[in-house]
């Protein structure tokens, strides 16, 4: 919500420096600088418009959610979630991610991890991870390297979950999130639910531009 908050003060900081150098401009000034203020000037109306759009229809869909009444359902009433990681060389990464996945609060989840072919110690960190208590399992396959949909097409057929949910092995999730999306499925119209993206790793400039595309 701060990032969004930042982007609106940038945006509207540029529309009115735009509109204050548009007044300070002579009639007579050359016509293309006059219209790429005023292009400027639209772009950043209309960015600033979609984002608080999505943002009251954030808001709409929260206060939704929260007043829908749900029923306590019990561990086994739970539906199995299988969670596809496909990696290629992520040794530097995999044990975190793969920590992150095994401390959610969902109660019945299962974590298949599909290693690509890669050329370093990927599938034998996740291998060593390898667990199942019964609710919760890890289980670490390997394969040649075919790429990231073979990957995952690899992994459903070892699944044995009612829902799947596809984690790239750089990436962590909240451990609440399979709560927060799996009541979506009880709406037989839902077929696939997403969440918000965010980058940590903001300490250049580059990384907090990218972080800016995942804003909404």
């Amino acid at each position: 919500m701060f990032r969004i908050f930042i982007l609106f003060a940038m945006l509207l900081t540029l529309s009115v420096f735009s509109l204050y150098q548009l007044n300070r401009l002579p009639v007579e000034e050359n016509i293309y600088i006059r219209l790429g203020v005023v292009l400027i000037l639209l772009f950043s109306l209309i960015v600033i418009a979609r984002y608080f759009i999505l943002l009251l229809f954030s808001m709409l869909n929260l206060y939704r959610n929260v007043k829908k009444e749900t029923s306590v359902k019990s561990i086994a009433e739970q539906p199995l979630i299988s969670i596809l990681v496909p990696c290629y060389n992520e040794g530097k990464v995999i044990k975190a991610s793969l920590e992150s996945l095994m401390h959610l609060s969902y109660p019945r989840y299962e974590i298949i991890v599909i290693d690509d072919g890669s050329t370093d110690e990927t599938y034998l960190i996740a291998k060593n991870m390898e667990y199942n208590d019964g609710n919760k399992s890890l289980k670490a396959y390997t394969k040649p390297n075919s790429g990231k949909a073979e990957a995952l097409n690899f992994g459903i057929e070892k699944a044995q979950g009612e829902l799947f949910l596809a984690v790239d092995a750089d990436s962590k999730i909240s451990t609440d999130a399979l709560e927060l999306m799996v009541p979506y499925f009880d709406d037989p119209t839902i077929a696939a639910v997403a969440g918000s993206v965010y980058v940590t790793n903001t300490d250049t400039l580059w990384t907090k531009l990218q972080a800016l595309e995942y804003i909404q």
